[in-house]
């Protein structure tokens, strides 16, 4: 008799028997994301708007035609990189589910009687109602895609800066630099707290001491999602979108002139389309740090065009580090430079 883990390898290259599509829907309240919970009326089963695809729909048709059926809400716009697969065995045979992530403003629910009832719920009372370990790690990761602030927890700026030295500890120029990056970081997060600008100055700190944990692997364009790969690992999906976003600065990897298939890898690791303040202000200080000195923006980028030539990609790094300088210094009323003693 095959053992549970030759079955799985097996059914991973099978031919599903049914395949459906739904999506992890979710809504903005108040800063705070809520995703839509369903109860099968049958099982009482807590899961997502999900079903069984029709004949010559797409997937993501049929995650739209599902959720309307079963909710009423029609208005949703799909994450365009986040797909998540899982395959399990139902009565029928192998069953493959694809979820998508989906936005929605609707509030409203009209439950079809597939459903016995819904709830609003946020990423702690999702994570503590799903009754299925496999569709709660798949959830984990939309929580982590979309950058959900209820997983910017569990790490303190001491313990980033441990798992850097764990993980990098052997190369002590990137310990160096980004000891530096650190320092700064919090220094303009602290900044925007003391003007009144709503800032968690330890989860700023904690993301610049990882943003280059990635450089312990690789010290090319590969490093953002190395480091990405290390820090969710680790268990602490919250802090990783930094280690892309540090490096892509609010600009599409495409835009930037990667490889597609490493472009797409960034995409599907994270929300790429937002760039939130915290995450600006880490890719702000490292722009000002050339090795282990506080240098300005302008004398990085001359610093990187020294050394690696006139690339396009610097360019439209230093254009979007230059937005964000503009934009700080709006909000706090300070001159960058001299805050920074430069």
């Amino acid at each position: 008799m095959p053992s549970s883990m030759e079955t799985k390898a097996k059914d991973a290259l099978a031919q599903p028997d049914r395949v459906a599509a739904g999506f992890f829907l979710f809504r903005r309240d108040r800063g705070e994301i809520r995703y839509l919970v369903l109860w099968n009326a049958r099982r009482d089963e807590p899961g997502f708007p999900k079903g069984h695809a029709e004949k010559g729909e797409s997937l993501r048709e049929t995650a739209l035609r599902e959720t309307l059926e079963e909710t009423g809400v029609g208005d949703v716009r799909i994450g365009m990189w986040f797909e998540r697969r899982m395959r399990y065995r139902v009565r029928a045979g192998l069953k493959e589910v694809v979820y998508f992530v989906g936005e929605t403003t609707a509030s409203d629910v009209t439950l079809s009687p597939e459903h016995s009832r819904a709830a609003w719920m946020t990423y702690d009372e999702v994570c503590a109602t799903l009754t299925h370990d496999s569709l709660r790690a798949e959830f984990v990761r939309a929580g982590a895609y979309l950058k959900d602030a209820a997983l910017r927890r569990g790490l303190t700026p001491s313990q980033g800066r441990a798992l850097l030295i764990q993980h990098a500890g052997a190369d002590a120029s990137v310990v160096a630099h980004t000891t530096e990056v650190a320092a700064v970081a919090r220094a303009l997060a602290d900044r925007c707290v003391e003007v009144g600008i709503e800032v968690n100055a330890d989860f700023v700190e904690t993301c610049a001491w990882l943003h280059d944990i990635g450089r312990s692997v690789a010290h090319d364009e590969r490093h953002p999602l190395e480091g990405h790969r290390i820090v969710t690992a680790a268990g602490h999906p919250g802090y990783a979108p930094t280690c892309i976003s540090h490096y892509t600065k609010g600009r599409s990897p495409q835009l930037l002139g990667l490889d597609k298939k490493l472009a797409r890898a960034m995409h599907e690791a994270c929300d790429l389309a937002t760039f939130g303040w915290e995450e600006q202000l880490v890719a702000l200080a490292d722009a000002m740090v050339a090795g282990t000195k506080r240098v300005t923006l302008e004398a990085r980028r001359d610093d990187l065009v020294a050394r690696h030539g006139s690339v396009a990609f610097f360019e439209h790094a230093h254009r979007a580090v230059r937005e964000i300088r503009v934009l700080f210094e709006q909000r706090v009323g300070s001159d960058l430079y001299s805050l920074l003693g430069l």
